[in-house]
């Protein structure tokens, strides 16, 4: 069964099981829990049994479709600039009232709800008060509070826990990995289980995780010419990420495509070409995120090293043994101050990133700031 893909949520997934057995099902649903702990896949699996319940046989190539977000009766709406805008709920909501193309049902997700703008949330309250018949929607939310009450008392809340440190740790042994590897990507990916499971499953991740550590690093003994070289590095390592990610998107239509009858396909033709724009821009984001995160432990591990007693390679450090002699030079090198200033510039860069700001021209003003205030020569006042 596809629940078994599903670690630590044995509570949420009872409820939804038990729903779709005894046919108890609302139309709206708010699955409500930190980030990167199985929402999402919950959300999929829960939309592949909407659309065709365990009743209904031989229908497993239907369900891995859903799960592989490639089933035109699955829809799903992602946040790509600041906000999920009004427009966009606007054209949701009208492929909701569309009949179904396959299935008898239809299931919309809305991933990370808690960046739907308020006139974007009020465009749900007709939908949630009069659904479609066979309409399904599905919110998902790290910030339940943040979600309008007006639309939050419609749905029926599922929660979503954390997982423990020791918890994950027993989950990664049982797949393999040693107690030490298990700590390395516990720390690493800050705890959070959705990014554990994707670095220890797409290890390129951490391979660009730790080219940001290393562009970190090398910073301060950088010239300003090579600085902004970096920023535009970081740029081509992202490119280089989106291109990979565009070619996945033609194979996964050509594979859908081959299923779909002429009607079908002509409809999931134009939703496929707007999605996928989405998707790239939204990962592209993501790729830089991901090497603004590992440049920022880096700092932050110079950091705990500054006000601790702990020493590189110790539990809570993200780079643990493998940078230890380099962390320590830094921890020596480099003022509290200049620490802080790195870690508020890799911060502002991120805010910028979500304001859709030119992220060439953001990321050089990082590296240039960066570079600035770790120089020796830099003034601090007061120092």
């Amino acid at each position: 069964m596809l629940w078994e893909g599903v670690y630590g949520q044995q509570a949420a997934v009872e409820l939804l099981k038990g729903s779709l057995a005894s046919g108890n099902l609302t139309h709206g649903y708010l699955f409500a829990g930190p980030a990167g702990v199985g929402k999402m896949l919950v959300a999929r699996i829960f939309a592949a049994y909407l659309l065709y319940p365990l009743e209904v046989e031989h229908r497993e190539q239907e369900r891995e479709r859903v799960l592989r977000e490639v089933h035109p009766d699955l829809l799903v709406l992602r946040q790509v600039g600041n906000v999920i805008r009004i427009d966009e709920v606007r054209e949701l909501i009208s492929e909701i009232e569309m009949k179904p193309l396959e299935s008898a049902r239809k299931v919309a997700i809305v991933d990370e709800a808690d960046n739907l703008n308020r006139e974007a949330s009020n465009a749900f309250l007709k939908t949630l008060e009069e659904p479609p018949p066979g309409s399904f929607l599905i919110f998902i939310t790290s910030r339940p509070d943040s979600l309008l009450p007006t639309v939050r008392s419609r749905l029926q809340q599922v929660r979503f826990r954390t997982l423990p440190e020791a918890e994950i740790t027993r989950y990664l042994v049982r797949r393999g990995v040693s107690p030490a590897e298990a700590r390395r990507l516990y720390a690493v990916s800050g705890g959070v289980f959705g990014k554990i499971v994707l670095n220890l499953e797409h290890p390129d991740r951490l391979e660009r995780w730790m080219r940001a550590v290393g562009m970190a690093r090398r910073i301060q003994d950088m010239n300003v010419a090579e600085a902004l070289q970096a920023g535009g590095e970081i740029q081509g390592i992202v490119e280089q990420q989106v291109k990979a990610l565009g070619k996945s998107q033609e194979k996964r239509f050509a594979e859908y495509a081959r299923a779909l009858d002429a009607r079908s396909l002509k409809l999931y033709e134009k939703r496929s070409e707007e999605s996928n724009k989405r998707e790239l821009a939204r990962e592209k984001r993501r790729f830089t995120v991901d090497i603004l995160d590992g440049m920022a432990s880096w700092f932050r591990d110079i950091m705990v090293l500054k006000l601790s007693d702990e020493r590189p390679g110790e539990k809570g450090l993200a780079l643990m043994n493998e940078r230890g002699p380099e962390l320590d030079q830094a921890v020596h090198q480099l003022y509290p101050e200049a620490v802080m200033e790195c870690m508020r510039a890799i911060e502002r860069t991120r805010k910028a990133l979500a304001a859709n700001t030119n992220a060439r021209l953001a990321l050089e003003d990082m590296m240039l700031r960066i570079k600035e205030v770790t120089s020796p020569d830099y003034n601090w006042p007061g120092v």
